[in-house]
């Protein structure tokens, strides 16, 4: 289990490449974070009906999420990166400019719930979505 201030939901994965050049993407971030020494999980992310290896990514503070956001956008072409707020349970989108969008509290839901939404993650045993 993670434990920090902020949890980031970032992925090096797109729907847009084959399969085998997301691993290689997935496996540079993983080797990137390890070697920065950040803890993270492997959670499943669901995004315009896409489904997307994800990682959630412990930090201790929003100014180190939004670096994250910067280097997944610069380095892997990611829109935005989750951030949760693990005490208020506070989500919000941070793109790689800085800006953050707060979109709510973060909730747990059925899987079909997660399903008709337009963004979820499988973290922890069950689906969550922020609104």
């Amino acid at each position: 289990m993670i434990t920090s201030k902020f949890v980031v939901f970032g992925t090096a994965w797109r729907s847009d490449v084959t399969l085998s050049q997301n691993l290689r993407n997935m496996a540079n971030l993983t080797e990137t974070l390890t070697a920065h020494q950040y803890q993270y999980q492997t959670v499943l992310g669901r995004y315009a009906q896409t489904e997307e290896q994800s990682l959630a990514v412990a930090v201790h503070s929003l100014d180190i999420a939004k670096q994250m956001a910067r280097h997944v956008g610069a380095v892997y072409q990611q829109e935005c990166v989750g951030v949760l707020d693990v005490e208020q349970m506070d989500f919000a989108l941070v793109y790689p400019d800085g800006r953050v969008e707060p979109l709510g509290k973060f909730r747990p839901v059925t899987e079909s719930e997660a399903f008709r939404a337009d963004a979820s993650t499988y973290w922890h045993g069950q689906y969550w979505v922020a609104g």
